[in-house]
């Protein structure tokens, strides 16, 4: 079969999202490109068009990694009714299925919660003031001294008793 009948016939068998809700335009500009690149990477023909394998090692990768096969083929489901029998999807549909997890389902808050245990490396729940100044030296590139980390904290901790609480550090984080 010439290849543009081949392209064809998987076109027509490709996810369509359900357009009656929107969740893209909830995803924020940095996952978006993110989301956008890890597409292109496994589009390299260019067809505007990925495999199921790929397109399910792209969701791994943005927040699915914690769920079964069944929950995630059950969202998909949400997104298109007819995703089990298709055989290829479009970043339109990809862009839609992450984004109705962080959206709809909470990937918002989960991403939130995994960064705070990036600092919480003992998992108490807290994280002190020398706890995130060893891991803010780690991971920024620019040294800061103990004042930067001390106003910091004044600005993440309300209760202003040395240590940041999981819930204090979330709402910062979303907001």
């Amino acid at each position: 079969m010439p290849r543009e009948e081949t392209q064809k016939k998987s076109v027509m068998n490709c996810a369509k999202a359900d357009t009656s809700k929107n969740y893209s335009n909830s995803l924020p500009g940095d996952l978006l490109s993110d989301l956008q690149e890890a597409f292109n990477f496994y589009d390299r023909e260019e067809t505007g068009l990925i495999s199921m394998p790929h397109f399910r090692n792209i969701l791994h990768n943005f927040g699915f990694h914690r769920l079964g096969k069944r929950e995630i083929d059950a969202d998909l489901i949400k997104c298109d009714q007819e995703f089990m029998k298709r055989n290829c999807v479009d970043f339109n549909f990809c862009k839609h299925a992450v984004a109705y997890r962080w959206a709809a389902k909470g990937g918002r808050d989960d991403e939130a919660k995994e960064c705070f245990k990036v600092f919480d490396k003992k998992e108490r729940g807290v994280v002190s003031l020398l706890e995130l100044r060893t891991m803010l030296n780690e991971y920024i590139s620019t040294s800061l001294n103990d004042d930067d980390v001390r106003e910091f904290m004044r600005e993440i901790d309300p209760n202003n008793n040395g240590h940041i609480a999981s819930k204090d550090f979330i709402k910062l984080y979303l907001s």
